[in-house]
């Protein structure tokens, strides 16, 4: 896959225990309502990436927040964590079920990956399940616990 150019249904399931916080937007960035969000190095919310090994991956976007010309922190966005959510598979380095209960990476704000990328990708979560079609990956993301 690659980086999102519009807002994402992303799924949830299991039960509704997904925390809700506000982040501070880096500069520069638009966040699509449904993207994988990552804190920086500096503490500001972008898009998750690679390469962004600095990078901690937090959750899901609950909105669209365009910062695309403001400074740091000029906006910011309520990030949904400590829940399940639905991603892409990489196809060129796909999650296997070996790794269910193991961490995967995030390729970019809607792609996990089964590797670090040689140190350029960062921690996504824990997997819980992948789809039976191996295309999605059921991401746990607990900030805290990676």
């Amino acid at each position: 896959m690659s980086a999102l150019t519009e807002e994402r249904d992303t799924r949830r399931r299991g039960p509704n225990t997904e925390s809700h916080h506000v982040y501070p937007v880096a500069a520069t960035v638009k966040i699509y309502m449904g993207a994988m969000v990552a804190l920086t190095a500096t503490g500001f919310a972008t898009p998750a990436s690679a390469p962004g090994p600095t990078q901690t991956v937090i959750g899901r976007a609950s909105a669209t927040v365009d910062n695309s010309s403001g400074a740091d922190g000029d906006l910011k966005v309520e990030v949904g964590s400590h829940a399940t959510f639905d991603w892409d598979n990489l196809e060129a380095d796909p999650v296997v079920a070996a790794t269910v209960g193991k961490r995967c990476y995030a390729a970019d704000d809607q792609t996990v990956a089964l590797t670090d990328g040689g140190g350029t990708r960062p921690v996504a979560g824990y997997v819980e399940s992948i789809d039976p079609d191996t295309t999605r990956v059921w991401v746990i993301h607990q900030p805290h616990a990676i």
